[in-house]
């Protein structure tokens, strides 16, 4: 699909650490956190837009995409996100 805007998709767990939720972007290695969940993942989300910030300026986002480690979809696409918590 050269020249077609695309989107990726990225996988975030979160898992509740003592008194913390640690998030991580389980194709991107990203992790943060936050002292609620709603706020581990606006933590995670903005690490994630830094880091693939960071992979573009360095012409690394290119690579990664090359090497399917993510998911990408046309920019447009309607996607859902499902958010379920599962017991351990």
């Amino acid at each position: 699909m050269a020249g077609v805007m695309q989107t990726v998709l990225l996988t975030v767990a979160v898992e509740e650490e003592g008194s913390q939720f640690v998030s991580r972007c389980l194709e991107l290695g990203t992790t943060s956190c936050g002292d609620t969940l709603e706020e581990a993942i606006a933590n995670i989300e903005e690490a994630v837009e830094l880091h693939l910030e960071a992979l573009r300026e360095t012409g690394e986002l290119e690579r990664l995409l090359r090497e399917d480690r993510v998911r990408t979809v046309p920019v447009g696409t309607v996607t859902k996100t499902i958010r379920q918590p599962v017991p351990a």
